[in-house]
Formats: C-alpha cells, structure tokens, sequence
C-alpha cells in the first residue's frame, strides 16, 4: 500500500502512526515521502502537541535518510517546530529522538539547524543521558561549520557548554562537547576568535580538563584545541604555562598516543620566540618537562609523538636554562644515543625526524655557554655535528 497522502491526512491518529511507522521499515524512496506530505504534517502536528512521542519517532526515522530529504524535512518547518513545541511536555524518549533527529540535521545542514540552537542547549541541560549524548554531539556539528563558530563563540549558552564539561562524570557526553571546542578553535588564529574565547573563559575550562579528565579521547580533543589556539596570542600562551606546565608534562606520559603527541605538539607552540618566550619556557622546564620528552623520544613507539617530541625539546633547549637543565640532568648520553640510532631515510608525517634532533643539538651548542661547551666537547657532541657540517646530502 505504501505511505500515502490519505493515510498522512489520518494523523495524529494512533493507528495511522503505527501503519505508517511499519511502512517505513520497508524504506520507501525520497520521493514517495516527499509527495505524500509526510514532513509538513509531522511539522503541523509536532507545533500543535498532537501525539508529539510518536511524531518524533517517525522524525528520528526519518532523519538519517539521504541529504536531500533531510533538506526537505528542514524546509518543511519541522525545526521551526521543535522550537515552539512544548518541551516540558515531552517524554524523555522523545526528548532523545528530538536531539537524534536534530544531530543527524546539524551533519546535513547546519546553519539551518542552527534555528535551534537553544533548543539544543536545553536538551543537553535537561535531557537523559541518552539525550545529553545526542545534544552533544549535535552541537560538535554545528561548531565544525565555519559560518556558525561565531555565533556559538558569542552566544550566552557557550558557559553552558563549559559548565557541562567542567561537571559531567559522563564522558560519552563530555566527549563530543570537547570535539566541539575542538572544531571552534580551527583557523581561529585567522578570525581572532582564538583571542574572543580566550575573553570569554574557554581557556579555565580547557586547564580545568587538562588537571582533572584523564579520558584519552577528551584529552586528545583538549591537546587538539590547545594547538590551535596558540599560534598567534602571546596571553594565551603564558596563560597556559602558568596554569598548564604540570599537567602538560603529566600528557606526555598519557597512554594515548594521540595525546602524548598533541601535547608535544603545544609544548612546540609554547616554547616559540615572542615577548614573554622566556617566561614561558622557565614555566614548562620548572614543571620537569625537559627528561620527559628525552624520554618519549628513546622509548616512544607512537611516531607522531616523537615527532612533536623532538620539535619541542628543539624549543625548550634555545634557552639557556634550556641547555643548562639538559646537561644539569646528564641527559645529553641519551640525546647523542637516540640521534645515532634514527637514520636519515626515517620519515614522520613527510618530515625528515632527524633534522628535528639536529636542531636539539645545535641549540644545545647556541646556549650552553663556555663552560657548557666544554662540557659538551666532553661528550664528543663535535664528533657528531661535525661530519654534517662536512656533508654535500641536501638532506
């Protein structure tokens, strides 16, 4: 029989529900759905609370069809619908469905979606778990839309977000909340909003993360976010030092992989030249850093973390504090050892890895002054510079 505009025109009837609930398991094309005016009555219906639990069952259904239905069902005012809808009256089945339906919405068409925006945030609030779930990462899809980062950076309900991370112990919610300050601060150094988030508190909650969620995932995202934000504003940077250095220092030892590696990765934003790269740098050696990335760079089997490793400790080492916590701390052995042993052919991510621990050693030499050098002659440190020095390989 298939779903038809005599049996739309039957709803909020309970048994044309479930006749049209039972059609659908047999997956009538887009454009049988589309005819009959199944979009506009679930809109209709769901704006007056008619039978809303069964009205967001079929949404649900409905919204992880193709793209272009779910276009349709978008500009058949269902969104528009939700929000003057009666969340109060909702069940939480239908409050999980709601936020289902919209987070397949905000993946199709974002900026669409975005009319209900509040309607997300209190779902997030207020719903089950389940629901929070689907909130969240109905939000992580709307931040990942370059037109709406703005606009979520500037609403109100961004300390939501934050507070929700700051006091969820559900780390399946608070997963996709991170992803989504994560996709905020992409390309935010060329918008300025690394600098307006920074105003409006993203950086607390972000430390906050960094010294109390140990979930590899959330940390990941975390590490993620903080690369991003700190390419450009120095505040930002010594923000972070003076808030971070210990708990950036306890990442590198992470069992993810991923997270070591961002946050060797942040330790190389922070340890760049800029008014306070003093500072920040005697923050981050203080905090014991320097043998941890020695260390991730001779036992580490994640490639990606030795690579931001060695870049990092090339930052760190162009102090002289730098070079004088290195050979204060006899790691120089180990730093010669690990140069020997990685050959010019290896490649991490298209980068020649050796290259990176070359510019240890150089540093080293740049700061460690004359009684250092003496020491570094010591250690034969010439003996391995030299014959690059004499070397005609481009590499």
């Amino acid at each position: 029989m298939g779903i038809t505009k005599e049996l739309v025109e039957k709803l909020p009837e309970v048994e044309a529900f479930k006749e049209i609930i039972t059609e659908l398991d047999s997956n009538p094309g887009d454009d049988e759905l589309i005819a009959c005016g199944l979009g506009r009555a679930l809109a209709k219906h769901i704006k007056a609370n008619e039978n809303t639990d069964d009205c967001v069952k079929i949404l649900k259904t409905l919204s992880v069809r193709s793209s272009r239905f779910v276009d349709h069902l978008i500009s058949s005012k269902v969104v528009d619908a939700l929000k003057t809808s009666n969340f109060d009256s909702w069940s939480d089945e239908a409050k999980t469905n709601i936020a289902s339906a919209l987070r397949e919405f905000s993946l199709v068409n974002g900026v669409d979606t975005f009319r209900a925006y509040e309607l997300i945030i209190r779902l997030l609030l207020e719903g089950p778990p389940d629901c929070q779930f689907e909130a969240a990462a109905a939000l992580q899809a709307l931040a990942y839309v370059s037109a709406l980062k703005e606009s979520i950076v500037d609403s109100p309900q961004l300390g939501e977000i934050l507070a929700v991370i700051e006091t969820t112990e559900d780390m399946k919610v608070c997963r996709p909340l991170m992803a989504a300050l994560n996709n905020l601060s992409v390309g935010s150094n060329m918008t300025r909003l690394d600098a307006k988030m920074f105003v409006k508190g993203v950086l607390s909650t972000i430390v906050f993360a960094m010294n109390n969620i140990n979930d590899g995932d959330v940390l990941k995202d975390t590490y993620c976010y903080t690369r991003n934000i700190t390419l450009a504003e120095e505040d930002i940077k010594v923000y972070l030092c003076e808030r971070g250095s210990e708990a950036i220092c306890k990442a590198l030892q992470h069992e993810n992989g991923s997270v070591r590696e961002h946050a060797g990765g942040l330790i190389r934003n922070l340890g760049t030249n800029g008014p306070q790269s003093s500072k920040r740098k005697t923050d981050m050696i203080d905090a014991g850093i320097m043998p941890v990335l020695v260390k991730m760079l001779k036992t580490d089997q994640h490639p990606g973390a030795r690579l931001q490793g060695s870049y990092a400790l090339w930052n760190l080492s162009n102090s002289s504090l730098g070079a004088r916590t290195i050979l204060d701390g006899g790691l120089v052995p180990d730093i010669l050892n690990i140069f020997e042993k990685v050959s010019w052919d290896e490649m991490i991510n298209s980068e020649i890895y050796k290259s990176k621990l070359v510019g240890v050693l150089c540093c080293l030499c740049a700061n460690a002054g004359e009684e250092g050098c003496a020491e570094l002659r010591g250690y034969g440190l010439q003996n391995h510079l030299h014959p690059l020095m004499m070397s005609k390989d481009p590499k």
